[in-house]
């Protein structure tokens, strides 16, 4: 028992020792080392697809598309299933102006991760363009289907619709944008907006009181 007791009085100086000021102080330049053994970022080697993809995106902003390109495919041909390169492929097209390329690439990240609810959005602006309507609408309602919760959904396809002159259907998008989010004054200037042009006076009037009165 005595035995046990002169431990317990060794260990409990020891834990006393390695907890002092003094011994953190003599130990304070290995706290660096140990944090680098957890970056706060992931570090990615060339055999990675991830490695490509932070390469290609540095060329993107740089304005280098060929070279974005080329990091882009070197990200596939790690793994061809490697969705962050298609969408890194699509969005280098679009700044080209290669729509065509650009809407092929989005709908590979569409075709792998189909819950994924940007691509749609994306796709439906530059179906818009090329005045490929019904595939725009398409795409505008899955956005709506996946991502529904939120107000912009319903904001990206009442401008689709406005931009048809299909007001009484933006309306009604803008008006649940609104029900999602009752303070967000794009969407009342847009639902009054709308409804303006619906013929429905009053109903407008009264709907931009309503975003005026957020601007106080």
């Amino acid at each position: 028992m005595k035995q046990s007791k002169k431990w317990c009085a060794v260990i409990l100086a020891l834990t006393l020792l390695l907890c002092s000021g003094s011994y953190m102080a003599d130990t304070a330049g290995d706290v660096g080392v140990v944090g680098n053994c957890f970056p706060d970022e992931p570090v990615f080697t060339p055999d990675m697809p991830e490695f490509h993809c932070e390469e290609g995106g540095k060329h993107y902003v740089q304005h280098q598309y060929d070279l974005a390109l080329d990091s882009y495919r070197k990200a596939l041909e790690i793994d061809q299933s490697f969705e962050n390169a298609y969408n890194g492929l699509a969005i280098t097209y679009r700044a080209m102006g290669r729509l065509d390329l650009a809407i092929e690439n989005y709908g590979e990240v569409i075709r792998l991760a189909p819950g994924y609810a940007q691509p749609y959005a994306s796709r439906a602006e530059l179906y818009l363009c090329m005045g490929r309507f019904e595939d725009a609408e398409s795409d505008l309602d899955s956005y709506v289907r996946i991502h529904g919760q939120y107000p912009t959904p319903y904001l990206s396809r009442g401008d689709f619709f406005m931009a048809r002159r299909e007001y009484s259907r933006a309306a009604e998008d803008y008006a649940i944008a609104i029900e999602r989010n009752p303070n967000l004054q794009e969407a009342r200037l847009k639902y009054a907006e709308a409804l303006l042009l619906s013929g429905k006076l009053e109903e407008a009037s009264a709907a931009f009181a309503q975003a005026a009165a957020l601007s106080k």
